[in-house]
């Protein structure tokens, strides 16, 4: 599964940091392996907000970080990598 996809799964409800945090690294070399900064990529913005989400860096009582606009910047530009399934399976079709 590419980032972008597995970002979408992620940020709706995965909850095990361990295989979020996993999910950062692996995301990080695919990144590295286009040439694009880890920091500037979309799908791991978004891995790293589900994880501190998990962690309690973000209460979730607030909007942060889901109303911040980078948030759903990053979220669109994840979407545009689904497959047909994938949005289907995310509700996101």
């Amino acid at each position: 599964m590419d980032r972008h996809t597995n970002a979408m799964y992620i940020i709706n409800g995965a909850c095990n940091p361990s295989g979020i945090a996993h999910s950062i690294v692996e995301a990080c070399a695919e990144c590295r392996n286009e040439g694009i900064p880890p920091q500037n990529d979309a799908a791991v913005r978004l891995i790293v907000s589900q994880l501190a989400y998990i962690v309690n860096v973000w209460d979730g009582c607030s909007d942060w970080p889901k109303s911040h606009p980078s948030f759903g910047d990053a979220r669109l530009e994840c979407k545009e990598h689904l497959s047909a399934h994938d949005k289907l399976v995310l509700g996101l079709s």
